[in-house]
C-alpha cells in the first residue's frame, strides 16, 4: 500500500500517474469529497494524453446493486460499438460467474463493451461506485472485478495490432480497502494485473 499524506489533490494526482502503467488502483479516502478531487484531477490529466480515453463512471442515486451495473455498463457502453451479446462473447464470460446469477446478462454486456475497444491505447474507467458496492455486495464486486480481469487479459495478449490497455480506478474507503488487501480477492491473484491502494490519509 502507499500512503500518500495530506496534499494537494494534483499532487496526488501526478503520484498517481506513475503507478497507472502498471497496476490498477483502489484510492481509499476518509472523506467521498477527497476521492471526488483526486478523481477530478486525475481525470484531467488523462485527458490531455495521446490516445487515452478516461471514462467516469457517474454514481448511481438508484443504490441498488443492478443500477450501479447499469450504470457501468452504459459508461462503457458509450465509447464501444458493441450493442448486444454475441455467443462467443457469452461462452467466454459464463464460465467465469456463478450459475444461476441474476447478474449475467449485465455482466456479459460489461464483459463485451470492454473487448470491443479498438481505437485508443489505452482506456481508464473511474468507477465512484466500487467503495459502495465492496461495503454492501462484496460477491458481486468480486464477480464484477473478475469479469473485468477475464477480459483485460483477452484483450491486451491477442496477437493483432497494439491492443488497448484498461486500467480501473476504484474508489471508496475502508470496505473496498479490505477486499483489495484480501489475499485471495480478485486484484490480489496471479492473474491479470495487480491491485495498487492508494490511500489518501
Amino acid at each position: 500500500m502507499i500512503r500518500l499524506g495530506p496534499a494537494h489533490a494534483d499532487s496526488l494526482a501526478d503520484a498517481a500517474l506513475e503507478h497507472l502503467a502498471h497496476a490498477h488502483l483502489a484510492v481509499i479516502a476518509e472523506s467521498g469529497r477527497s476521492r471526488t478531487r483526486f478523481g477530478s484531477a486525475l481525470l484531467r490529466r488523462l485527458e490531455g494524453f495521446e490516445s487515452c480515453r478516461s471514462i467516469r463512471v457517474a454514481p448511481s442515486r438508484d443504490q441498488r446493486p443492478e443500477a450501479i451495473l447499469m450504470r457501468l455498463r452504459h459508461s462503457l457502453s458509450r465509447h464501444t460499438t458493441s450493442d448486444h451479446v454475441t455467443d462467443h462473447c457469452r461462452d467466454q464470460i459464463t464460465e467465469r460467474l456463478a450459475m444461476g446469477s441474476e447478474y449475467n446478462a449485465i455482466m456479459q454486456s460489461i464483459f463485451c463493451h470492454l473487448q470491443d475497444v479498438d481505437d485508443c491505447r489505452w482506456q481508464v474507467v473511474l468507477w465512484p461506485d466500487a467503495g459502495l458496492m465492496a461495503e454492501r455486495w462484496p460477491d458481486i464486486f468480486d464477480q464484477v472485478i473478475e469479469v473485468v480481469q477475464h477480459a483485460v487479459r483477452l484483450r491486451e495478449f491477442r496477437d493483432d495490432e497494439p491492443p488497448t490497455l484498461h486500467r480501473w480506478i476504484l474508489l471508496g474507503g475502508s470496505s473496498l480497502e479490505d477486499r483489495v488487501e484480501n489475499p485471495l480477492g480478485p486484484l490480489r491473484r496471479n492473474v491479470g494485473l495487480p491491485g495498487l491502494l492508494l490511500k489518501l490519509t
